[in-house]
């Protein structure tokens, strides 16, 4: 969408296949009633003829590069900053999976585990679409022409808070339908809790709706000066899971609220640190983005998942019934940001229609 090379695109197009194919092949080894390890060996399979396509398309398309040439280690100078972050990151990811793997049940595993295969999907795509897609072209951007950077960052932090509001809504209202279906038969769990859809959208939403904040971050190479920042989010998802697993009955629920609260002090930390540093602009338009959009997911959950939930007993019921609730839910997001910011609205359907539909 920001005009990057399309031969990353072409890696990232790759990337989304491999994950929506593994996921789909999983569900359907589960359902036959194929054991853990060939489930898993699914997912390796895809992820190996994934990166064969990778490093097949990247010799063939950067035949120019010479992989015999002396590194240039000054340029990656803040590498030891980056695998600080990378570490902190990898303790937020899987605190939960290794307090559930040691201390949970098997009950309480497999509950999380329906739910979080599913979020856990959302995030990779969201990831991969809105992050790892376009980050080469806001960098060209960031360091050529900072005045048009600041333009793009408005308005992708605007397509990214209505898409990704937009998706969590939906998520939240048929995800029990899904696991409805999913879980048929299986009644020796009780897979269905209503506090656990709110949790893992607030996760999925917390971690992903600083997207724009965490580009200008990595383009700008500001590693060492917001390392302090990754170092206390996974201290804070780490302490607070730990006590609300052990010192309360929340159980499931107290590990997931760790790691919402820890999200939730990162996001803030990242967009204001991004705000104040990196961009002259200020929070005013991005508070009133996420106000419409999380008024829009408001008004979809309370239609949808307290007045009238969504029940469905097949896949194909529950696919109905999805396409149903994303039309009413994609209305009502036009009709909220038309209200609370028609010029913004307006110049996202503008942008989307010139560079998608036109190319």
């Amino acid at each position: 969408l920001l005009d990057a090379d399309r031969k990353i695109y072409v890696l990232y197009i790759l990337d989304s296949i491999s994950v929506a194919t593994s996921c789909v092949l999983r569900v359907i080894a589960l359902n036959k009633g194929f054991g853990i390890i060939p489930v898993q060996l699914i997912n390796l399979a895809c992820i190996a003829i994934k990166n064969a396509g990778y490093v097949l398309y990247v010799r063939h398309k950067y035949s120019e590069v010479d992989y015999h040439e002396r590194p240039n280690v000054k340029a990656i100078n803040k590498r030891w900053n980056v695998l600080i972050h990378s570490i902190a990151g990898i303790v937020v990811n899987n605190t939960d999976v290794v307090i559930l793997t040691l201390f949970g049940s098997l009950k309480t595993v497999s509950v999380y585990g329906i739910y979080n295969m599913v979020f856990s999907q959302l995030s990779s795509i969201v990831q991969t679409t809105f992050m790892q897609a376009t980050q080469s072209s806001f960098g060209r951007i960031y360091h050529s022409n900072r005045e048009r950077y600041e333009q793009l960052y408005e308005l992708y932090e605007f397509v990214l808070s209505f898409v990704l509001f937009l998706v969590c809504s939906i998520a939240v209202v048929m995800i029990l339908p899904f696991v409805e279906v999913y879980t048929v038969g299986v009644n020796d769990v009780e897979y269905i809790d209503h506090l656990l859809p709110i949790l893992f959208v607030l996760i999925l939403l917390m971690n992903q709706i600083r997207i724009p904040a965490l580009i200008t971050i990595n383009v700008a190479g500001h590693f060492k000066e917001t390392q302090n920042g990754a170092v206390l989010e996974a201290i804070i998802n780490i302490v607070v899971s730990l006590m609300l697993f052990f010192f309360t009955d929340l159980g499931l629920h107290g590990l997931l609220i760790g790691t919402v609260c820890s999200y939730l002090y990162r996001t803030t930390d990242v967009i204001l640190y991004t705000h104040k540093h990196l961009i002259k602009k200020t929070m005013r338009s991005t508070l009133k983005t996420y106000v419409a959009d999380l008024i829009a997911s408001l008004v979809v959950v309370e239609l949808f998942y307290i007045v009238r939930p969504i029940h469905a007993v097949s896949f194909i019921g529950w696919m109905m019934n999805a396409c149903y609730v994303s039309v009413v839910a994609i209305l009502l997001f036009l009709l909220v940001n038309l209200i609370f910011d028609k010029k913004e609205i307006l110049r996202m359907i503008s942008f989307l229609h010139n560079k998608v539909l036109k190319n």
